[in-house]
């Protein structure tokens, strides 16, 4: 069998990592484990074990980086592979975003002036929930270009926002798509700028998390969800927003996850 393996420590406990000349060199059963990964030379993908099966992947050509996790059923792999279509999402004041080859989001606007907040949205899940989203910049280190994650009440228009600016991260309230109201809290001049956006609603509190690596989370703001909002938001998602005469903002969302 021409399958090599190591074993590493991750924050779940020893996780083992393969390297097959092809998948069916992968092994099925023990010593291999849920949430292993295995390498296949011939195909140059990246697979995952659930306990049962292997299944992927992700190529090392790939633009986009994707973690494995073995709760499949939650689990919605923007990128390589779309489960969630770009059409399952809203627009929301003309947005106009892109479902690039490897399944990733593109998301662009033009510059402005002002504040005008360009959204993809779905219904929020049941309470309680989280949403998580790997969020990738192209935009100047520039007032006031910013992108984020976000929850909405439809029946307002009111937004509340995970917003990531160039160097810098908040948590923000608007009445509408160019009508911000407050900030909540303002984390300024970080030098590693979060990558991972995560929104969360305990069925009484919306929390507001960042994150440099998909894990170990810090929760920046919580507030009761009808602080803020009239009854509660219902819809959440992803935004840009330029707010910049001159420059343009855009991102791409390389992973999303509902749990």
């Amino acid at each position: 069998m021409a399958v090599t393996a190591c074993v590493m420590p991750t924050s779940t406990g020893l996780k083992r990592y393969y390297v097959a000349d092809t998948s069916a060199e992968l092994p099925t059963t023990s010593p291999a484990a849920d949430g292993d990964i295995g390498y296949v030379k011939n195909i140059d993908t990246f697979m995952a074990f659930n306990g049962t099966s292997w299944s992927g992947g992700l190529s090392l050509t790939s633009t986009s980086y994707v973690p494995f996790e073995s709760s499949a059923a939650s689990m919605v792999r923007v990128a390589p592979a779309s489960v969630l279509a770009l059409s399952s999402w809203t627009a929301l004041n003309g947005a106009s975003g892109t479902e690039l080859p490897d399944g990733s989001f593109y998301l662009g606007t033009a510059a402005a002036a002002a504040d005008s907040i360009k959204a993809y949205v779905r219904t929020a899940a049941a309470d309680p929930y989280s949403e998580t989203f790997a969020m990738i910049p192209n935009m100047l280190k520039i007032d006031y270009c910013s992108h984020g994650a976000i929850f909405r009440e439809s029946a307002t228009g009111k937004l509340m926002t995970l917003t990531n600016f160039t160097g810098s991260i908040s948590v923000d309230r608007w009445t509408g798509y160019t009508a911000y109201a407050s900030t909540a809290i303002n984390l300024l001049d970080i030098d590693c700028t979060p990558r991972w956006f995560r929104i969360r609603n305990s069925g009484a509190t919306l929390y507001f998390d960042i994150s440099a690596i998909g894990s170990n989370w810090v929760t920046i703001h919580s507030e009761a969800e009808g602080s803020f909002f009239t009854t509660r938001p219902d819809q959440i998602g992803f935004f840009v927003n330029a707010n910049n005469a001159t420059w343009g903002a855009a991102t791409c969302v390389t992973y999303y996850k509902r749990a």
